[in-house]
This record gives structure tokens, C-alpha cells and sequence, in this order.
């Protein structure tokens, strides 16, 4: 199973430095306006500041989203970890996620998805026991 970003999705990446909050250009106006109480995608102001925290909004996406948030810093150790908006096609966008993500290179025959290399491991360690 390949991933891809798809450009109607929201990521947060957590880099070491910050916290990135990736919002793709077809992300659906009900994700906008629970997230940041917005329409739409041009409404997304993110020459501002870097933010503290997401909008406090009354919406379950927001809710559970503050509360990734949170939860991240606290398990890194750093509350005030700093949180960036990120649209798709900003400038900085390529610079930023180039830095955060890394790809890995299989070759297509040993590819295995992690189910199947679980499955392989439960039974290396099953043929180790009996």
C-alpha cells in the first residue's frame, strides 16, 4: 500500500523544531471551518506569527485536533513547542516538508507492507520458540 499526501487532507508534522500543520488546497471548507473558522482555503491566513495553539472553536475537530496538539508537546517534553500553518503551494512549503520528510527506497521485490513483515516476525520468533 503506497501513502500519499492527498490535497484535500490536513498533517501535522512534528520535525523536532516545530510542529508544521499542513493544509492541502482542496481541503473541504466543514475541515476549514471547524479548524480554523473559516470557508475556505483562500481565507487561510498564514503570514501571521507562528501560533501557540489552534483556534479554540466549538467543534469536534477542533477539540481533538488541540488535543493531538497537546499531546505531542507534552510528549516531546516542550509545551511551548511553536505550531506553523502551512498551505499548500506556499514558498516555504518545498523547503519545510523536504526537511521533515524522508522516503524510502525498496526494491519492488523485497517490498513488503508492515503487516506483512509483523506476520514475518511472529513467525521468526514462533520457529525461535518451538
Amino acid at each position: 500500500m503506497a501513502c500519499r499526501i492527498e490535497v484535500s487532507g490536513a498533517y501535522l508534522i512534528d520535525n523536532g523544531q516545530r510542529l508544521v500543520l499542513w493544509i492541502g488546497k482542496d481541503a473541504s471548507p466543514e475541515l476549514l471551518l471547524g479548524l480554523f473558522g473559516i470557508n475556505s482555503f483562500a481565507q487561510l491566513d498564514t503570514t501571521s506569527a507562528p501560533m501557540r495553539a489552534l483556534p479554540e472553536l466549538d467543534s469536534e475537530i477542533s477539540r481533538k485536533s488541540r488535543c493531538i496538539v497537546d499531546t505531542v508537546r507534552l510528549e516531546r517534553g516542550n509545551p511551548g513547542l511553536p505550531l506553523m500553518v502551512l498551505r499548500q503551494g506556499e514558498a516555504s512549503e518545498q523547503k519545510l516538508l523536504t526537511a521533515s520528510m524522508i522516503e524510502e527506497k525498496v526494491n519492488a521485490n523485497d517490498a513488503h507492507n508492515y503487516s506483512d513483515y509483523l506476520v514475518h516476525l511472529h513467525r521468526e520468533i514462533q520457529s525461535k520458540l518451538n
